[in-house]
């Protein structure tokens, strides 16, 4: 009878240590995907247009590095840069370094954009992109989303206490 009661506990402590590895890490992995890019330099921006679309669909994540003095931005290139506040990724058609101007167009509009773009509203070239990464990082950028994250890893680190007392209890 003792050894049933040892397995079920033994058994318990495994069920709940593993219950609570995967919470700490559904609450880590997305907290390390939205931190590790900024601390390698990359701006993150959620795409909630279809205008780069297919090369960039609606709910990606677009990673910019920032533009400097050494980062030379040429025709083709898909940069993000500021317009009326909004936070806008389209690709460069020209570059006019007369004038300190560029070009733009989206893949998925028919003419290119009315307004060029000074160099002084360009934030930088777009690296990388991920679709459907966007929605999770613009859920996970507001508070509750900080709290749902924060909640998964202390209840993931409370299960693994109480898997260690199970297990002790054996």
């Amino acid at each position: 009878m003792e050894k049933d009661a040892e397995r079920q506990n033994s058994f318990a402590a495994v069920i709940l240590n593993t219950l609570g590895v995967i919470l700490i890490l559904a609450g880590l992995i997305p907290a390390l995907m939205l931190t590790v890019p900024r601390i390698a330099g990359f701006e993150m921006y959620n795409v909630v247009s279809g205008s780069m679309e297919p090369e960039i669909p609606v709910g990606s994540m677009v990673f910019v590095k920032p533009a400097g003095d050494t980062v030379r931005i040429g025709e083709g290139d898909v940069i993000a840069f500021y317009r009326n506040g909004a936070v806008i990724t389209h690709r460069v058609v020209a570059v006019n370094d007369s004038t300190g101007e560029i070009h733009t167009k989206g893949d998925a509009n028919a003419q290119e954009d009315m307004e060029t773009v000074p160099y002084g509203d360009v934030i930088g070239i777009v690296e990388h992109h991920f679709p459907y990464v966007g929605h999770i990082g613009g859920v996970l950028t507001k508070l509750s989303g900080k709290i749902l994250l924060f909640g998964f890893i202390a209840l993931g680190v409370l299960l693994q206490v109480w898997a260690g007392r199970v297990r002790n209890a054996c």
